[in-house]
């Protein structure tokens, strides 16, 4: 997931995310080494934040504390 800096004019914003989700040349995916972009939303990677706190949980020293 790649998301943007802060305070980016929102206009801006959606010209880099049609860029890259219209990207098909295979070549450029290469670069990425990625067959494709999709959009997504935060909510798409709260799987991974309940993995991390339930690692943590278990584990305290298994992932480190965000800085």
């Amino acid at each position: 997931m790649w998301t943007f800096r802060e305070g980016l004019d929102p206009a801006f914003k959606e010209e880099i995310r049609k860029a890259f989700i219209t990207i098909d040349d295979p070549e450029a995916l290469k670069v990425f080494r990625a067959e494709a972009f999709i959009p997504t939303v935060d909510s798409d990677v709260e799987v991974v934040r309940t993995w991390i706190n339930a690692i943590q949980a278990a584990n305290p020293d298994a992932v480190p504390a965000p800085q």
